[in-house]
């Protein structure tokens, strides 16, 4: 992409981060013409995030041909528009019955941000769900809140709430472990998992997550887009960097991080090392052939990374949907910038992720992954 937009790129770019679709059609439906292969992307998207998905189709293509090749997720997101309708919009489930979902958050002390993160919950368009909270050893006042929740006094809540608290915390792992099992999962199709500092996603979620589950029937897993606070791309395409064949004690994950969203990863493949913990839906049986998450990486960060790279050597597919997003808070990456110990668990569970692989599987994991990268790419 290029790194400078003329004005009328730069004033539909703001407008687009902003959410002022109709403002963009209604200025420069007429004036098509006038319009750069950029501008003409940027048009194309307007009418995706106003439904109106023919003329979506048309100028994307427009985009793709204009700008020969170089805006080449355009062409992707027609052809993904109309190749995968429903894995893209949501607007219908592709199973006759809705499939049970178990919802798990693990909380420790953010209170305020479960509180956003259980009201996006409740605008669910789905029933089929029950919704699973392991307070992991709060101080904050959270075992208060989630008795409010419980009784209906907070709000009123749409799904079924099964909540337990710790004395004390057992870190990511261990937490999201005792969770599949202290509770009975065994109803259960799919698992949800979400971070407790989620603070937005759509209300269509679920749908898009399981129709994403037809794309093959190997697909073990699927993970989000996610973005930070102010808007800017957290993480898309989650994979391992390759600087982890240099430095095995540096493994560097996040990809087109701080990056500008206008909707240019809002793709799928399957180009994936992994899916992206904080908001990510699991076939059940998954954990009985994989296994639970690895507590060797306590308290948290890279145990997402090494349960992906589990699924992978175990010959199951991984799916990347980035028309499903999330405000990620991303807590735990902002105390590591204040907290030595917190910098200090992060680099002692890079070191213990590398030694547990080594060069040999790493290098397997990226030239697999080209080889589906080049595939899709291709496609």
């Amino acid at each position: 992409m290029k790194d400078h937009f003329n004005d009328i790129e730069q004033y539909m770019l703001l407008m687009t981060l902003q959410g002022k679709y109709n403002k963009i059609v209604s200025t420069f439906q007429q004036k098509v013409k006038s319009l750069s292969p950029f501008s003409y992307y940027l048009l194309g998207n307007a009418f995706f995030k106003l439904h109106k998905y023919e003329e979506a189709i048309i100028y994307w293509n427009k985009s793709y041909f204009l700008s020969e090749g170089k805006i080449w997720f355009a062409k992707k997101r027609a052809f993904q528009l109309e190749k995968y309708f429903h894995l893209v919009t949501g607007e219908k489930l592709l199973f006759e019955k809705e499939p049970k979902v178990h919802v798990l958050i693990l909380t420790n002390n953010r209170k305020d941000y479960l509180v956003e993160t259980i009201k996006c919950l409740n605008q669910t368009e789905y029933d089929n769900c029950e919704v699973f909270i392991l307070d992991n050893g709060s101080i904050d006042g959270t075992k208060d809140l989630l008795s409010d929740i419980l009784s209906n006094g907070l709000f009123k809540k749409k799904f079924n709430f099964f909540i337990h608290s710790l004395p004390t915390n057992i870190g990511r792992p261990a937490g999201h472990n005792f969770m599949l099992t202290y509770w009975d999962h065994s109803e259960a199709d799919f698992i949800a998992i979400l971070d407790d500092d989620v603070l937005d996603f759509p209300p269509n979620w679920l749908k898009l997550f399981l129709n994403s589950f037809t794309y093959s029937k190997n697909v073990a897993a699927v993970g989000s887009k996610t973005l930070s606070v102010s808007g800017k791309i957290q993480d898309a395409f989650p994979i391992i960097l390759e600087n982890v064949l240099e430095d095995d004690s540096k493994i560097g994950f996040f990809t087109h991080r701080d990056e500008v969203d206008f909707g240019q990863y809002d793709l799928i493949n399957n180009i994936c090392d992994y899916v992206t913990g904080c908001f990510s839906v699991f076939k059940k049986s998954i954990f009985d052939n994989v296994g639970l998450f690895d507590i060797m990486f306590s308290p948290s960060q890279y145990v997402d990374i090494d349960h992906g790279i589990r699924m992978r050597l175990a010959g199951y597919d991984l799916l990347y949907n980035g028309n499903i997003y999330t405000i990620h808070a991303q807590l735990t990456h902002e105390e590591r910038k204040v907290s030595k110990v917190a910098r200090g668990n992060q680099l002692g569970n890079s070191v213990k992720l590398a030694n547990k692989y080594g060069y040999d599987t790493f290098k397997k994991i990226i030239t697999d992954r080209k080889q589906r990268e080049s595939i899709f790419l291709l496609s």
